[in-house]
């Protein structure tokens, strides 16, 4: 992940036709900042306007478009359809990667 701006730099350098940011927020955030004249495509599964990837989900603007699986939306109803299998389950638990700085995102349930 440290070498990520170097080699983004180096895509922009060679005047490639198209980045894929792929694996993450990180990776899209990174070439963002390399270049704002090469089309970047990238796949989340967060808000790209929540993290400042993009303008709008219709109208993202600038040179970078992509995939938002929004994943992150679909855990109030993973929860109840969880409830709704085993409704007498008391406890539900989640193993997470509390160092991921998306945890708390993916796993807030309102």
């Amino acid at each position: 992940m440290e070498r990520l701006p170097a080699l983004a730099d180096d895509l922009v350098r060679r005047q490639v036709a198209v980045i894929a940011a792929i694996g993450g927020t990180t990776p899209a955030l990174v070439v963002k900042a390399a270049t704002t004249t090469i089309p970047v495509v990238f796949y989340l599964g967060i808000d790209p306007v929540q993290f400042g990837l993009v303008t709008s989900l219709s109208h993202p603007g600038g040179n970078m478009t992509g995939v938002a699986a929004l994943q992150a939306d679909l855990t109030a109803k993973r929860v109840q359809m969880l409830h709704e299998i085993a409704p007498k389950a008391g406890t539900v638990a989640l193993l997470v990667n509390p160092t991921n700085r998306y945890t708390e995102t993916e796993t807030n349930v309102t």
